[in-house]
């Protein structure tokens, strides 16, 4: 008759402890995604770490509950404790340094991205200028001429880059267009300005644009964000 109470007893406490771990997985899952409009990764982490350490803090308390001893419950609650604080801190460490990472990445990708532009730009700007210098004779075509024999006529407003491929996001765009000036302004679609709040050519907030004004007298380019 006592060995048939040990064992309800072993199946009790088996079923109520698949009770408790059922449940604890189920909150740090929904934990996890409860953040739904999070675009980052940290947020939904932190959340579903919270949720799991007060999870194991009421396991900790509900398995160390008498008749375990007063002096072991603390113990064990002890060293939970610790054990949290050690795991919190490194979680805190990673995050500062992935955050890192990703700035770094992202400042990395914009100024490679800047710096195709820009060649990108100088390429399109380069045979106009030169044609334009290297005329002789009385009857010269002027700058915005130049360019309108190699672009065409009416292109003002519209983008005047070919793409290398369906992927390529970059825009030219003629802005102003006069006998002694050529105005560019070329934005991307993907890389990151300075701005967050600023709105490019293409209506887009915070991506990268640049002003690009060729004269008789050479180029000046403007980073606008």
């Amino acid at each position: 008759m006592e060995n048939e109470t040990i064992t309800i007893e072993l199946k009790r406490e088996t079923a109520v402890l698949l009770v408790w771990l059922a449940t604890g997985m189920f909150l740090v899952v929904v934990a996890f995604f409860l953040p739904g409009n999070s675009t980052g990764l940290w947020g939904p982490l932190a959340a579903s770490g919270v949720v799991g350490a007060l999870y194991l803090a009421a396991l900790v308390w509900y398995c160390t509950r008498p008749p375990v001893s007063v002096r072991r419950r603390w113990i064990t609650i002890g060293i939970t404790v610790i054990t949290l604080m050690a795991a919190g801190m490194g979680w805190a460490v990673q995050k500062e340094r992935g955050e890192w990472q990703r700035e770094t990445q992202l400042s990395l990708g914009t100024q490679t991205r800047r710096a195709v532009l820009f060649d990108d730009v100088v390429r399109i700007l380069k045979e106009p200028y030169e044609t334009f210098h290297s005329q002789r004779g009385q009857v010269r075509r002027s700058l915005g001429e130049v360019f309108q024999k190699k672009y065409g006529k009416e292109r003002v407003g519209t983008n005047i880059f070919t793409a290398r491929s369906k992927w390529d996001s970059l825009q030219v765009i003629l802005t102003d267009l006069r006998d002694d000036r050529i105005v560019l302004v070329a934005w991307d679609s993907y890389s990151r300005g300075k701005s967050a709040e600023f709105t490019n050519l293409g209506g887009q907030r915070g991506k990268i644009q640049e002003r690009f004004t060729l004269t008789e007298g050479g180029l000046n380019h403007e980073t606008e964000n």
